[in-house]
């Protein structure tokens, strides 16, 4: 479904939309700007979110986000940026007022020595980015339980975690300020991994 849209993005009419669906707890799956994807199974805590400057861009990482019930795969162009920000921010308000609270997670990926050399066994990498200021300690500890469990090749992965003010990919503003998302009851954390799904020359992506 793509009603809604316009060349500035996504249209009020269609926000409104969102919104009534999820209060009313209905699916939600929406065409985008620039290929994006809205899917949105029900009332859920928690929305994935992967942000792409064009088609060539983080091949593959927004491919990851298909298997879940609540994602967001989107443009890194800087025009739509505002747009979609209120979009996420919607989100986490209606979802976060039957929940209490409200996570995002977003994805992106970094090149690593697992994608340049596949014969030689290397465990994958993760690298999660919470916030410095209010980190749920629990949902942290869940995240790293979860990432060390994955292997590849019968390697475990390595999880390493930072802290930022508020994650972001690299060159993209936040999605929320510390006042804004404290306020909101809102955490967003940062999910950087090896790009162990394409090619580190060519840039393909491997069948997954």
């Amino acid at each position: 479904m793509s009603a809604g849209l316009t060349d500035n993005g996504i249209s009020r009419e269609l926000l409104a939309k969102i919104e009534k669906k999820l209060a009313d707890n209905q699916l939600v799956r929406y065409k985008l700007p620039a290929n994006g994807r809205l899917h949105i199974d029900r009332q859920l805590p928690f929305l994935v979110v992967h942000r792409c400057a064009d088609e060539t861009a983080d091949v593959g990482t927004g491919q990851l986000l298909l298997g879940e019930a609540s994602f967001l795969q989107t443009t890194a162009e800087p025009a739509l940026q505002a747009n979609i920000k209120q979009l996420v921010h919607l989100i986490a308000q209606v979802q976060g007022q039957h929940f209490g609270a409200f996570l995002v997670i977003e994805l992106w990926s970094r090149e690593s020595e697992t994608t340049a050399d596949l014969e030689t066994p290397h465990s994958p990498g993760f690298c999660i980015i919470a916030p410095e200021q209010v980190v749920p300690d629990r949902i942290l500890q869940t995240l790293v339980h979860a990432l060390q469990a994955i292997r590849l090749r019968g390697k475990h992965a390595k999880v390493t975690i930072e802290y930022q003010k508020q994650p972001a990919p690299v060159g993209l503003q936040p999605f929320y300020d510390d006042a804004h998302a404290k306020q909101q009851h809102v955490a967003v954390f940062g999910l950087e991994l090896d790009a162990v799904y394409r090619d580190a020359q060519s840039g393909a992506v491997y069948p997954f």
